[in-house]
């Protein structure tokens, strides 16, 4: 079996494997928050990234974490990334506006993350990823669609892949996350993840 873990994450209730942690009060914001502080991680950087970037940060830490997430001593050159999102970086997109609409001026700050793929690149600053990265949008999540962006990235050396869909706009944020070891990845697997997004 290459699904090595699996994270969720759904307007404040967040999984990791069998456990669960609940963080329901406050507006999305707060709750990855409160999630994030449950995790005792040690990045300052979390909590100036956009809301898609924590997300990415959140539901992808558990399987880097040193006290024995899967991909804790994996080579990080060879560690691929696989994003899939519905809004991308609307929520973000509608900060920038509304700045520029109310004030006609906003912070080149705020427009850097107008691009969903801008989550990847915080996931590969946080654990020092070297791997290929994809950002793919979609109205669900299907993991059908994986299936040739995992083979791509295999036949790029990656022999690890983190790959979730992450989602969020107003005040939802919802996530499913699965650690792949792409070398003994089977087209067989791809069900055992649709299951999983299919419970987010």
């Amino acid at each position: 079996m290459s699904i090595l873990g699996t994270t969720s994450y759904r307007d404040g209730t967040f999984r990791i494997g069998d456990s669960r942690f609940d963080a329901t009060a406050g507006d999305a914001d707060a709750r990855l928050a409160s999630a994030w502080a449950a995790l005792a991680q040690d990045y300052p950087r979390f909590h100036r990234a956009d809301r898609l970037s924590r997300l990415v940060l959140l539901s992808a830490a558990p399987f880097f974490d040193p006290s024995g997430g899967p991909l804790r001593e994996v080579d990080p050159e060879h560690v691929g990334m696989l994003l899939l999102s519905c809004t991308g970086s609307m929520e973000s997109d509608a900060r920038y506006c509304k700045l520029l609409r109310d004030e006609g001026v906003a912070s080149p700050a705020l427009f850097v993350p107008t691009l969903p793929s801008i989550a990847l690149g915080e996931l590969s600053i946080r654990h020092g990823l070297h791997g290929s990265g994809l950002c793919l949008l979609m109205p669900a999540p299907e993991a059908a669609a994986l299936l040739p962006a995992i083979g791509m990235l295999r036949q790029q050396g990656m022999k690890w892949i983190v790959c979730g869909w992450a989602d969020t706009f107003a005040d939802h944020a919802r996530a499913a996350f699965v650690a792949i070891d792409a070398e003994a990845w089977s087209d067989h697997d791809i069900n055992r993840i649709q299951a999983h997004f299919d419970e987010q």
